[in-house]
């Protein structure tokens, strides 16, 4: 779980669940009750394991820091969400029609995404600053994996972009924007724009992605380069509650990660009996 947002919605979850339970109470049945009881409440397994993930991580870091002893065995959810269908180039088509009729600048973004195979959020955090047009490549210089990408221009994609450039709006860096506002969501627009096309239920993150890219778009449109160093003060924040590890970052950054720690380790020390063997 990388976006604090997320992992703030967990911990309010968690808190309501286990929020008086004290850390020699969370026995392995209990834990494995309160798992249970995630799933029967219909809650997604990614989400019962990322719920699970929390607490044992700040355990695990209280562990390490020499202020537990003995880190209690959390459950073992088992997930298997892996997306197996894609766009074929007509089925994108027809949903694009629809988003241009609705959102043009929302339409344009979703083509991108089409052409590249990029994730929404880096679709959507595009700047032009990344952008050479000059030199027809878009430097990405961090993804969720935290390398960085470099994407040729070529086709469609150098087209589109074009397009963008041509319609930019002064003083916003985005690519991607509506009327000199970044664009933050489109998931209702995409939704309708599905459902007018007869493809209800496709989802726009991860789901515009077609096995079968237009011509002229390499089956990689993306090359994995690799910074060779960062110094520690333009480093990014590396605090990850699935792993407990931290890596010093910008000082806002390590400031949000020190509050997430220290609510991470208060819930840990109170809760509720209610999972208590």
């Amino acid at each position: 779980m990388k976006g604090w947002r997320g992992t703030r919605a967990a911990m309010r979850g968690i808190a309501a669940d286990l929020g008086d339970a004290r850390i020699s109470e969370l026995a392995p049945a209990g834990l494995r009750q309160w798992a249970e009881s995630l799933l029967v409440q219909q809650y997604a397994p990614a989400t019962v394991r990322q719920r699970c993930a929390i607490p044992k991580s700040a355990l695990k870091l209280a562990h390490r820091e020499q202020q537990l002893g003995v880190i209690p065995a959390f459950p073992t959810i088992r997930v298997d969400n892996a997306r197996q269908s894609f766009f074929t180039r007509p089925e994108f088509k027809a949903v694009h029609a629809e988003l241009v009729r609705r959102d043009p600048d929302a339409a344009d973004a979703s083509l991108f995404s089409y052409l590249t195979g990029w994730r929404k959020g880096e679709v959507l955090s595009l700047q032009w600053a990344w952008v050479d047009r000059a030199q027809g490549v878009i430097r990405l210089p961090d993804s969720k994996n935290d390398d960085g990408r470099v994407l040729p221009l070529v086709g469609e994609l150098r087209d589109l972009i074009e397009k963008r450039w041509k319609g930019r709006a002064l003083g916003v860096s985005a690519v991607f924007h509506r009327g000199g506002k970044p664009i933050k969501r489109m998931d209702r627009t995409w939704a309708s724009a599905c459902t007018a096309a007869g493809l209800p239920g496709c989802r726009a993150a991860g789901s515009t992605t077609s096995g079968a890219r237009p011509p002229g778009i390499s089956s990689r449109p993306a090359t994995t380069t690799r910074p060779r160093w960062r110094s520690p003060a333009t480093a990014p924040c590396r605090c990850s509650v699935a792993t407990g590890s931290w890596t010093p970052g910008p000082r806002r950054a390590r400031s949000r990660c020190s509050r997430a720690t220290g609510r991470l380790w208060s819930l840990a020390r109170s809760g509720r009996r209610k999972y208590a063997s």
